[in-house]
C-alpha cells in the first residue's frame, strides 16, 4: 500500500449498510401535491373531532408537533444525538479505489471507474399508481437489490438513489452506479434481472414512463472526488473486496482516504498534474 494514503473508514466483514430510505419513502413522498396533504389531514383531524371529545381531538396533532420541536431543539444542542450527523466523515477526503490485495496508488486514480446513470420518470398523474409503473418499480428494485448482494462478481462499486428536483412532480428518479470497468457494466446489462425489465416495458410500451441511461468511461487518472464534512457519498462510499497477503482473509476496504494526503491536496493533483 501507498503508505500516504490509508483507508478512513475500517475495513468490514460485510459490505457496509448506511441509512437509507425504505423503498416506500422513496417513491411516495411526491405523489401527492401540497394542496391534496392539506386535505388529507384535515379530512384526518375532522375524523377526530366526530370521534373523540372537541377537547381531546387536538392531542394527536399536538403530540406529533410537540415531538417534532422537542427533537429539533435536542438534535442543534446536542449534536452527538443529532441523526444527521451519522456517519459524516470530518475534514476534506476524497475516494481512491483501492486494488484486490487492498493497496491504493501508487498514484491517484488508480483504475478505471464506469459512472451509470439508470432512471425511470412517471409522467402521469397517477404517478407509481399508474398503468404498469408499479410493476415496473417492483422490478427495478428487485434488480437493485440483486446486484447489491453480488457487488463483487458484478464489479460494483457503489450505488445511490437519487431524486430530480426540475419538475414540481419530482417525477424523475435516478439509481447511479460506479463500476469498476467496462467489462462489470457489460456483465450488468446481460443479467437476467435487467433483461426482464426490458421485456417487460418493450411489451406494454406504455407512454407515460420514460426510461433512460447514461454511461461514462473514464480511464485510471482521469476522475477525482472531493467531499467535505460529508456522509460517504457516491464513489465516496465504494468498497472492494480484499484480501489479505498476510493470512488470506477477506474483507471489504473503502474509498475514502484523506485528502490532505500528500499528493491529493489539489484538484490538478488527484489528477496526477503538477500544479
Amino acid at each position: 500500500m501507498d503508505q500516504s494514503m490509508k483507508p478512513l473508514l475500517p475495513s468490514t466483514k460485510q459490505p457496509r449498510r448506511y441509512l437509507t430510505a425504505s423503498d416506500i419513502s422513496f417513491f411516495l413522498p411526491n405523489q401527492f401535491n401540497l394542496g391534496t396533504l392539506f386535505c388529507i389531514g384535515s379530512a384526518m383531524q375532522i375524523s377526530l373531532c366526530a370521534i373523540l371529545p372537541l377537547h381531546y381531538s387536538a392531542i394527536p396533532c399536538a403530540t406529533v408537533l410537540l415531538i417534532s420541536i422537542l427533537t429539533t431543539i435536542k438534535n442543534c444542542f446536542q449534536p452527538q444525538a443529532n441523526l444527521f450527523m451519522t456517519d459524516v466523515v470530518p475534514g476534506r477526503t476524497t475516494a481512491q479505489i483501492p486494488s484486490k490485495d487492498g493497496e491504493y496508488g501508487p498514484g491517484p486514480g488508480k483504475g478505471s471507474v464506469v459512472v451509470f446513470h439508470l432512471g425511470i420518470q412517471y409522467n402521469h398523474p397517477l404517478g407509481i399508481f399508474a398503468p404498469h409503473m408499479l410493476k415496473i418499480s417492483t422490478k427495478f428494485l428487485a434488480m437493485q437489490q440483486d446486484i447489491i448482494r453480488r457487488k463483487d462478481e458484478l464489479g460494483l462499486l457503489a450505488v445511490q438513489n437519487w431524486r430530480g428536483s426540475e419538475r414540481s412532480s419530482n417525477n424523475t428518479l435516478l439509481i447511479k452506479y460506479f463500476f469498476k470497468d467496462v467489462e462489470s457494466i457489460h456483465r450488468f446489462a446481460q443479467e437476467p434481472l435487467h433483461k426482464e425489465i426490458w421485456a417487460y416495458y418493450n411489451q406494454h410500451n406504455p407512454g407515460h414512463v420514460g426510461v433512460f441511461h447514461e454511461t461514462f468511461i473514464t480511464k485510471a487518472g482521469g476522475y477525482e472526488s472531493m467531499y467535505v464534512n460529508c456522509h460517504p457519498t457516491l464513489l465516496g462510499r465504494g468498497e472492494v473486496k480484499v484480501k489479505s497477503r498476510k493470512d488470506s482473509t477477506e474483507n471489504w476496504m473503502g474509498t475514502l482516504v484523506s485528502a490532505d494526503t500528500p499528493g491529493l491536496r489539489s484538484f490538478k493533483s488527484r489528477l496526477s498534474k503538477s500544479d
